[in-house]
């Protein structure tokens, strides 16, 4: 209770009780010193007020003393927590205020002096209005509502995201946070706040989401492109084989009549045309329709996606899957891993020549691997580039944050490594 006396106010009381004390008591002290002798009772009382500044002045010397050795201490614990203080905000690279708003001023440290581009120091009057031309004028009316409402609502702390403005009216995005100090009577009278300058943090942000926009725009489009060079290819499939065969078909039953001798014959070969058609529109029907996970695993679905290729064109493909797939996941999941297996083979099947195929699809630690490699002629990456088909796998690999490696070389095949982590399948 003592301790939070004023110093001065304590000495005052100190000097009080002495020098009530010395009135009481003086005048007893010298009849005892005099001893009866009123020659030396009135030597002694001349000279008593003399005594009483002596005795008064070494008293409040050792009481003051005291006091202020305490102030002392008090002074270089300030002083030490004011360097600490100090270092603490240099790290964590805080603008910091105090704003008195009795006085209406504010005082800045050397870090919010720079985020805002203030080249005077010490204390700004008009502090308030001088807060107001520092925030941007499209968030001015919230901010200010927000802060004001938090004073009146008797709430401590405010914290809040808006635009400022410097001194040279740059732009910045800034966090601020307040605490606001208020006396016995819960009345708001000074704030201590902190600002952190989040510009290079919401302007990497910005340029992410943009860049993610531009890569979906860029994946979006493969899609579309690959999807068109889809409905083209099938296009072609239809008019070069099946249209083909089944117009020779026609012209055959064009020439039967019921007394031509070689009618067995026309139709035999109007019967194998027919059946080569069927079997055409089979295998451009496995190749459109994705097959049902729900009913067969991914390794019986690849199975019969190849067995429909080697019936077309003269190569030995062999396909191994991790049993742990099946379980491991989803449909979305396994249906890439067909569609970039039945893409791969149909560039194998245009332009590899290749005699022998070999898909592995295994589990490595928490990510899939898929491995199609093939022994065909090859080519220069360097000189062919990534085409449609290569982006249409990579796009596809992209929605479940996977990658892939193309590693081609001319005379020695082609090799296609891809992996994803295991996660987000449905």
């Amino acid at each position: 209770m003592l301790s939070k006396i004023p110093v001065s106010v304590r000495l005052s009381l100190a000097y009080l009780i002495l020098g009530t004390l010395w009135i009481f008591f003086s005048g007893q002290l010298a009849e005892k010193l005099a001893g009866g002798d009123v020659n030396k009772l009135q030597t002694i009382e001349r000279y008593k007020g003399v005594f009483f500044i002596l005795l008064s002045t070494v008293f409040l010397y050792f009481i003051s003393r005291g006091f202020y050795s305490k102030m002392n201490r008090s002074l270089e614990e300030y002083k030490a927590m004011e360097k600490k203080t100090d270092a603490l905000i240099t790290a964590t690279k805080e603008g910091i205020y105090e704003y008195n708003i009795r006085e209406d001023r504010v005082l800045f440290n050397a870090t919010l002096r720079q985020i805002l581009g203030i080249k005077e120091e010490g204390v700004i009057y008009n502090g308030r209005k001088f807060w107001e031309t520092h925030i941007h004028p499209d968030d001015l009316q919230r901010v200010l509502s927000q802060s004001d409402a938090a004073m009146q609502a008797g709430i401590n702390f405010w914290r809040e995201e808006y635009r400022a403005l410097s001194a040279s009216g740059e732009i910045k995005n800034v966090l601020h946070s307040l605490y606001i100090m208020k006396d016995d009577w819960g009345k708001p009278f000074g704030v201590i706040g902190a600002i952190q300058d989040l510009t290079e943090f919401r302007q990497l942000e910005a340029n992410y989401y943009q860049q993610q926009l531009k890569q979906k725009a860029e994946l979006s489009r493969s899609i579309i492109q690959a999807e068109e060079k889809e409905r083209n290819r099938w296009a072609e499939e239809l008019h070069d084989n099946i249209a083909q065969v089944l117009s020779v078909a026609s012209l055959y039953a064009g020439t039967l009549k019921p007394d031509s001798p070689d009618i067995k014959v026309t139709a035999d070969k109007i019967r194998e045309m027919l059946n080569l058609s069927v079997q055409e529109l089979r295998a451009l029907s496995a190749n459109l329709k994705p097959p049902r996970f729900e009913e067969q695993t991914l390794q019986d679905a690849l199975q019969l996606l190849t067995s429909y290729i080697v019936r077309v064109s003269p190569m030995k493909i062999n396909v191994w899957v991790d049993e742990r797939i099946n379980d491991l996941l989803g449909t979305d999941q396994k249906l890439m891993i067909y569609r970039i297996v039945q893409e791969q083979l149909n560039n194998c099947v245009k332009y590899a020549e290749a005699e022998n195929i070999d898909i592995t699809v295994s589990v490595v630690d928490t990510s899939v691997q898929v491995i199609i490699r093939d022994d065909g002629k090859g080519f220069d990456l360097a000189t062919v580039g990534e085409g449609t088909g290569m982006r249409n796998i990579r796009g596809r690999l992209e929605l479940f944050q996977g990658t892939v490696v193309f590693d081609a070389k001319p005379g020695t095949g082609c090799q296609v490594k891809a992996s994803f982590p295991i996660k987000g399948g449905n």
